[in-house]
């Protein structure tokens, strides 16, 4: 049973209405104003940066009921502090509603035995301070978000980086080995609470979750020495389980990996890719003594990538027909990479990978196709360069998941996995290969997109916490399935506009592309025609 005790901490909850929907976002869409608190950009980058690095810190703890308590309570404190950081722009209801979600995950930590406050106040003494004056002290430092009104500006800023520190120090104080029960708790948390998603998409229980059972799409006996990869993006080589893939899934299931092309490296040759120059020698020291890898170590772009590959082609390095997989990842135009090698010549090379894996554009959701037109030369880290001090030469340059369906699916591609922002497309030829162990997920893009990445209790991604701290904007908006999709469309399309990235660089349009029964599906309001903003044909590439 709840603590009534909380009633006394926050007495006003009731007038929050429940547990209402996300009323609003923060920061709001009115770029135009000015921040009554000077530095509001530099605390949220603070909030964002550190609560990013807390909740990682809890996942790779292992430890379930940690992350049921503190994963939650992560995002609710960081979605406070926006709104404490921008005051004046958000509205006092939408403080309510997290303080009720606040106080719930309180209470229900309170019930399991948490006992936050104590723990808490020993981060900030040599021992637990102990009677009802340290009590006191500790649950009215709880309380302090919730009661913004009675504080000056320079004390709430202090106050949320108290309350941070507090929170942050006691996760990993909180003696967990005497709790009853083991394993998973009752309610384990699939996702973000539903709270902070929009209209509620993430109480939905219709996705493919990013924790079920998944095809494993790929078997070592289905491959020989004379198949090949290709590995547009190599960086160092590794190959690392994904951070965010479930802890109790087949650990041998390269697609769970940060980088598959590189985990098939130790059994398969075929040609590898990188442009950063920190990791040249240790990709000289792995692969140059293997004549079955080829090696293009520089800066690239479209073009020579094709290039390289075709003169491999043509001297009979390697077979077409035997290319099992094709990975992309360069953060800059990666659907420009994958026209070079498989659109039809003579744009491309007309390959046909049994695999495709790709990293999607983490905040633009399907059915909105977008995707930059061209390679941008002179961008090395495009996440490092959205800033104003590299000229935001960086901004927006990922394709986003539909604009990578747009050019596979006519070409006999399926999309049939995502997991975090990756995702995996396999060619119909394998698939009528293997029928019975590639099968399908029976799910729309859509629901993979939200069971799999946006609901995903790790988001937001660290790409997406890098642009709302630099652009100050909650990207949440466009994944929300009460507005219709022409207009989340817009509303890309003036944050486009506003940050001066020219109409002529990008295609921005909604794609009908049908879903596996055949109709186009769609989760929120759609509208029968496509918005097409700018479309080039592919004769203007720029590389």
């Amino acid at each position: 049973m709840p603590s009534t005790s909380w009633c006394f901490v926050l007495p006003w909850l009731d007038a929050a209405g429940g547990f209402a929907p996300l009323g609003d976002y923060c920061p709001p869409e009115n770029l135009l104003e000015s921040c009554s608190i000077a530095n509001a950009q530099e605390e949220y980058w603070k909030s964002l940066s550190e609560w990013d690095d807390f909740k990682v810190n809890v996942w790779t703890s292992k430890n379930q009921r940690l992350q049921y308590f503190f994963l939650p309570l992560a995002d609710t404190l960081r979605q406070m502090e926006c709104v404490i950081f921008y005051w004046h722009r958000c509205t006092r209801e939408y403080l309510l509603q997290l303080c009720s979600l606040y106080a719930k995950i309180l209470l229900e930590g309170k019930a399991q035995g948490y006992d936050l406050a104590a723990t808490m106040l020993s981060c900030f003494s040599s021992g637990a301070l102990e009677g009802p004056e340290g009590r006191q002290l500790a649950e009215e430092m709880m309380r302090w978000p919730c009661a913004p009104q009675t504080l000056e500006e320079r004390q709430l800023l202090e106050v949320m980086r108290t309350l941070r520190k507090a929170v942050r120090c006691s996760a990993f104080q909180i003696d967990m080995s005497s709790r009853s029960g083991s394993g998973k708790p009752d309610h384990w948390i699939s996702g973000i609470h539903s709270l902070h998603s929009p209209s509620s998409v993430c109480a939905r229980n219709d996705f493919a979750w990013w924790h079920q059972a998944t095809p494993k799409l790929y078997d070592a006996g289905w491959f020989s020495g004379t198949q090949w990869v290709i590995n547009v993006g190599t960086a160092s080589g590794g190959c690392r389980r994904l951070l965010q893939a479930p802890p109790d899934r087949d650990v041998e299931n390269i697609f769970d990996s940060q980088d598959p092309a590189n985990c098939l490296s130790t059994q398969l040759g075929g040609v590898f890719v990188e442009g950063g120059e920190e990791h040249f020698p240790r990709l000289r020291a792995q692969y140059e003594l293997r004549e079955n890898v080829k090696l293009m170590l520089e800066p690239s772009d479209p073009k020579s990538v094709r290039s390289f590959v075709e003169s491999h082609l043509k001297n009979e390095s390697f077979d077409a027909d035997e290319l099992v997989l094709l990975k992309v990842d360069v953060d800059n135009c990666d659907c420009c990479f994958l026209e070079a090698l498989v659109s039809e010549q003579p744009y491309g090379l007309n390959l046909r990978p049994h695999f495709i894996h790709v990293e999607f554009h983490p905040m633009i959701p399907p059915p909105i196709v977008y995707r930059p037109l061209r390679f941008t030369f002179g961008v090395g880290d495009s996440l490092l360069e959205i800033s104003s001090r590299h000229g935001r030469r960086g901004h927006f340059l990922h394709c986003s998941l539909s604009a990578f369906s747009e050019l596979l699916v006519p070409l006999g591609y399926r999309l049939v996995h995502v997991l975090w922002n990756d995702a995996v497309f396999v060619h119909q030829k394998l698939q009528e290969a293997h029928p019975l162990e590639l099968k399908r997920w029976d799910s729309d893009p859509e629901e993979l997109w939200f069971g799999a990445y946006f609901c995903h209790p790790l988001r937001p991604s660290p790409v997406e916490t890098h642009y709302m701290g630099e652009f100050q904007y909650d990207y949440r908006r466009w994944s929300d399935i009460g507005i219709s999709e022409t207009d989340r469309l817009e509303s890309i399309r003036r944050y486009l506009d506003f940050w001066q990235i020219p109409r002529a660089f990008y295609t921005l349009y909604l794609s009908l592309q049908t879903s596996s029964n055949g109709a186009k599906k769609t989760l929120g309001n759609s509208c029968p025609f496509l918005a097409f903003v700018d479309v080039f044909p592919t004769d203007s590439w720029g590389y």
